[in-house]
C-alpha cells in the first residue's frame, strides 16, 4: 500500500488554516486507498518526525508549517533542517511553509530525495478575521490553499512532481483570471497571494518522479 505521512501543527492561526485544509488531502488519500500517517498539533515535535519518516518510509511527506531557507518547524521546534533532511530520501515531498525551496530543497535533492516541491519566497495565505475559526469557509483563503492542495491531490493520483505543480499553477491561473473579472469582497488580498506563491513554488529534483 502507497504510503502518505503528513504534518498537521497547529500552534497558530495560519498553520490552523494550512492543518484544515489539509483535510481534503487526507479524504483524498483515503479514497484512493493510500495508507495515512497523521502527525498532529503536540506529535509534529522533531523526534517523532525522524521515527515516523525511519519506521514507515513513506512515499509520499507532505510538511506544513512555518520555516525558512534552511529549516521547517513543528509545533514548536524544528523538525526538519540539514542534519536530518537524508531522511526524504526516496520520497516526494511537499513542504508548505515559506522559503523551504530555496536552501533546504536542494539539501534534500543531493540526499537522494526524488522530488522536493516547496516555495522559494514567503507563502502567503490571506484571511478574514471572522473566519479564523472556520478556516474552510474563509473566502480569501480559499482560492489560495485550494491552489496550493492541488500539489498534493495529484501527487496522489500518481501523476509526475513537474504536473503537480502545474496543476497547482493552472488552479491558481484560473482563480486570478475569475477575481480580475469580478468584484469578491476579498478579492485583492487573495489575487496578491495567488500571484505571490505560483511565482514562488517550484519542483528540486526529479521532475518525472511519480508513486504508482
Amino acid at each position: 500500500m502507497k504510503s502518505l505521512l503528513i504534518s498537521l501543527p497547529c500552534p497558530d492561526i495560519g498553520t490552523h488554516y494550512l492543518s484544515e485544509w489539509s483535510k481534503q488531502i487526507l479524504a483524498d488519500a483515503s479514497e484512493r486507498n493510500w495508507h495515512a500517517n497523521k502527525m498532529e498539533k503536540g506529535h509534529v515535535n522533531r523526534k517523532e518526525t525522524e521515527s515516523r519518516l525511519n519506521k514507515h518510509k513513506p512515499d509520499f511527506v507532505v510538511l506544513n508549517g512555518h520555516g525558512n531557507a534552511y529549516e521547517v518547524y513543528g509545533q514548536s521546534e524544528v523538525i526538519l533542517d540539514s542534519s536530518n533532511v537524508h531522511l526524504l530520501a526516496e520520497t516526494i515531498t511537499f513542504v508548505r511553509a515559506c522559503n523551504c525551496a530555496e536552501v533546504l530543497g536542494k539539501k534534500a535533492k543531493d540526499k537522494k530525495c526524488r522530488a522536493f516541491i516547496g516555495y522559494t519566497k514567503s507563502f502567503w495565505v490571506p484571511r478574514v478575521h471572522k473566519y479564523e475559526s472556520i478556516p474552510l469557509q474563509d473566502p480569501a483563503a480559499k482560492p489560495v490553499l485550494e491552489s496550493s492542495n492541488k500539489v498534493a491531490l495529484a501527487i496522489l493520483k500518481g501523476n509526475s512532481a513537474e504536473s503537480a505543480v502545474k496543476a497547482s499553477k493552472d488552479h491558481a491561473n484560473k482563480m486570478i483570471l475569475f477575481l480580475l473579472a469580478t468584484e469578491e469582497p476579498y478579492g485583492k488580498a487573495s489575487l496578491r497571494a495567488l500571484l505571490r506563491n505560483t511565482d514562488a513554488i517550484v519542483c528540486i529534483g526529479d521532475n518525472t518522479a511519480h508513486i504508482q
